[in-house]
């Protein structure tokens, strides 16, 4: 075989690569779900700032809360939310410990 002809298939091999992972990893934008989201995001937010009022969490917890939960978000956001993957559960979270609904941990900034 010659090198060219194995250069090709490298290429074309490489090619459909990217092809199925950029399909694959497409999700069609639906509007009513990502509202939802970003309702939910927003409610979030209000129990942390509300919680930081009152004194249940300190001020630099609050602001160190909703900067991490905003971080996630945007990050979700770029790669399309799935179904399950921790970010709006309150459910168990690492080590046994429930969450508090906020989609961050706790026993992180304390």
């Amino acid at each position: 075989m010659s090198k060219k002809m194995i250069i090709g298939i490298v290429i074309t091999a490489v090619a459909i690569t990217l092809l199925v992972a950029t399909v694959a990893g497409a999700r069609e934008s639906d509007p009513v779900l990502d509202s939802l989201y970003e309702q939910i995001f927003g409610l979030r937010k209000e129990v942390v700032e509300r919680r930081v009022e009152l004194d249940e969490l300190t001020p630099e917890e609050g602001d160190y809360k909703l900067e991490q939960m905003e971080e996630r978000f945007q990050e979700r956001t770029e790669e399309g939310f799935r179904p399950f993957n921790g970010m709006f559960g309150g459910g168990w979270g690492h080590h046994g410990h429930h969450g508090d609904g906020t989609g961050s941990h706790d026993h992180c900034v304390r």
